[in-house]
């Protein structure tokens, strides 16, 4: 764990942990709530506990469920570094991207409007691609496009997003974070794994 890190997000627990107003813990003697300032402890409690997976998820409960927090921009802080110390993980879990990996994968595909050009299209070319694809509409979905995952779905998620990188024109490149109760949320039957398609989505205009 990188020591920048550490203090990093040891210093907005303690943050947190002073005006936390007492949050009651689990067996774990995690903190319990879904507010922002709870998820915020939690997720700082299991990063420096070495779960890092789990940690990452939690803070992207604050940034999707909570865009308006003040902790939200924290956050996100979070996660860019929490996603640059699994850097070495996320590369070998994303290296085999193609379409045969993508064969027999449930996918939802989340947009903000129906019939949005890029969901369609996105939705299409994974179906062409084998998946198994559910779309949904919520107007609070994130704007920025993102690959989300439920335990155990990382390397297919990978996988999913090395194919938008090479299908999409923008953004240049599409992450994949851990986001299991976020799916949970918006699909709570759908599969292991949730795309969602930002505004800054731009089909190639020639698709691999």
């Amino acid at each position: 764990m990188k020591l920048f890190g550490a203090v990093f997000v040891l210093s907005l627990f303690f943050l947190v942990s002073c005006g936390g107003g007492g949050e009651a813990t689990d067996v774990n003697g995690l903190v319990e709530g879904q507010t922002p300032m709870a998820q915020f402890a939690r997720a700082s409690q299991l990063y420096w506990r070495g779960s890092l997976s789990a940690s990452r998820e939690e803070f992207n409960g604050v940034i999707y469920r909570h865009p308006g927090s003040v902790l939200a921009d924290d956050a996100r802080l979070a996660v860019r570094r929490i996603q640059a110390e699994l850097g070495a993980e996320t590369d070998a879990a994303t290296a085999s991207g193609s379409d045969g990996a993508l064969r027999g994968l449930d996918v939802v595909v989340v947009g903000r409007s129906a019939g949005g050009e890029a969901m369609e299209w996105i939705s299409e070319r994974l179906t062409r691609s084998g998946c198994s694809v559910e779309t949904v509409t919520d107007p609070e979905a994130p704007q920025v496009t993102v690959v989300l995952y439920r335990q155990g779905h990382e390397a297919a998620a990978g996988a999913v997003s090395d194919s938008l990188s090479l299908w999409l024109s923008r953004p240049e490149s599409v992450e994949h974070q851990g986001g299991g109760s976020l799916i949970d949320a918006v699909s709570p039957g759908g599969g292991g794994i949730m795309v969602v398609v930002g505004v800054d989505a731009v089909p190639a205009q020639q698709s691999p």
